[in-house]
């Protein structure tokens, strides 16, 4: 295995393997596909994903060092996967299990490459920095030149050449226009999508703005743009996700940081304010999503929704349908998408995926002291508290790039629950 100091020594590679690392992670929003054989497809993320996962193995030393991560989470990710293969396995065919099973085994590989990335070349704060620069393109180039920028380069967007920063499919599709004035969502296509994405980043960008003086200019930038994005996506259940976000931060400060919470409002007024001026009908549509929350886009009621999800995982409440092959599609929560596709097996791994995240997370935070590993704590748990409230009323995670974000989240998280007090004092210091 090659050690940091070693690495130290040979610059150069440091460089490389930097710069591979954080375009893989700023990739996961922008995943241009490429046709490899009838529907099966794989994108620029996965490609350089790859090239990342190769140097990784040479930095570890073997493939059996590489998959011993020592957090318990690894195993239970394991059995994730099984859990899928089996599943759709039973419910369908080989080809189909072997299909689904690869491509979620090639997401989550990225947890056990942003770990050892981690523990060798980067800092919690690159990954965070490298998916807040992600989130602000694509929300930029989405919510406002796509609908308020020059004609000709409106245009440009509505072209496969634009593919990268606009999914061709979410303009002929998708929610091209979320309310009557913008709003797109890029590459993500379903406004919830989206909204869960910018929940893996917002926590920490709030709390880096708030409580260090470095860099402020790019934390705050960055906040003032997901935010707005995350206002204009009209995700109900984003927003919720939001404040829950909130109320875990502020019962978990150490002391009272009421003027912090409350400036953090007070931009989100104003910002609320600010896009009502570009969009004349924001305040009807906030108000008109907000009274609906039950309702889905389709005027679907999500309680019908999930009676039928609730039916569909009674055909098979052991291994469930199969993944895709659920006949409602979408359940509108992941909890049910899970129990619906993998049956009580499926679902209890997720939850205890999610229990053991959130157990720990707030077990070290308590043992922490206000700092650059405090920070990176309790953003890292304000995202898991987003993404499992959001998720119980949107499923945001059967979906290609959601799926590799929460996969460079949790190897994030294990990372930050196995580092020793050295290498967490070593991070004072971080850009």
């Amino acid at each position: 295995m090659i050690e940091r100091h070693d690495l130290q020594r040979e610059k150069y590679k440091v460089i490389v393997i930097r710069l591979l690392a954080l375009v893989m992670i700023m990739l996961a929003p922008f995943q241009l596909y490429f046709d490899v054989h009838g529907n099966l497809s794989v994108t620029v993320a996965e490609l350089v994903l790859f090239a990342t996962l190769l140097m990784t193995l040479v930095l570890t030393g073997n493939p059996i060092r590489f998959l011993k991560v020592p957090h318990k989470l690894t195993s239970m990710i394991m059995l994730l996967i099984g859990s899928m293969f089996i599943s759709t396995l039973l419910a369908q065919n080989i080809a189909v299990s072997l299909k689904y099973s690869l491509k979620w085994t090639a997401f989550l590989s990225a947890y056990f490459v942003t770990y050892w990335l981690l523990k060798f070349v980067l800092k919690p704060a690159d990954i965070f920095a490298a998916l807040v620069l992600a989130g602000s393109i694509v929300s930029l180039m989405s919510n406002y030149i796509f609908f308020l920028g020059p004609q000709g380069l409106q245009e440009y967007l509505k072209t496969s050449a634009a593919a990268l920063f606009m999914d061709p499919s979410t303009v002929l599709y998708g929610d091209a226009n979320w309310f009557r004035g913008g709003g797109t969502g890029g590459t993500f296509f379903n406004r919830n999508w989206y909204a869960a994405f910018l929940g893996m980043v917002l926590p920490y960008c709030i709390l880096r703005l708030i409580y260090q003086k470095a860099h402020r200019f790019f934390w705050g930038l960055g906040f003032i743009v997901l935010i707005s994005g995350l206002l204009i996506s009209m995700s109900r259940s984003g927003w919720l996700g939001f404040i829950a976000f909130f109320t875990v931060w502020g019962l978990l400060q150490k002391r009272v940081y009421w003027k912090p919470i409350l400036g953090t409002f007070s931009v989100i007024i104003i910002l609320t304010l600010f896009l009502s001026l570009f969009f004349p009908t924001f305040w009807t549509d906030l108000f008109d999503r907000t009274a609906t929350v039950l309702v889905v886009d389709h005027k679907v009621n999500r309680i019908l929704i999930w009676n039928q999800s609730l039916s569909a995982w009674s055909i098979n409440p052991l291994f469930g349908t199969g993944v895709a092959n659920n006949p409602i599609g979408s359940a509108h929560s992941n909890f049910l998408q899970f129990a619906a596709d993998q049956g009580i097996i499926g679902l209890a791994v997720f939850l205890i995926i999610m229990l053991i995240i959130v157990r720990d997370m707030v077990a070290r935070l308590k043992k922490a002291v206000m700092g650059p590993d405090y920070l990176v704590g309790l953003g890292l748990l304000g995202a898991w508290t987003w993404f499992l409230v959001q998720g119980l009323l949107s499923t945001t995670l059967f979906n290609d790039k959601m799926f590799m974000a929460v996969a460079i989240m949790m190897g994030l998280t294990a990372s930050y629950l196995t580092a020793t007090d050295t290498e967490t004092d070593s991070q004072e210091n971080e850009p």
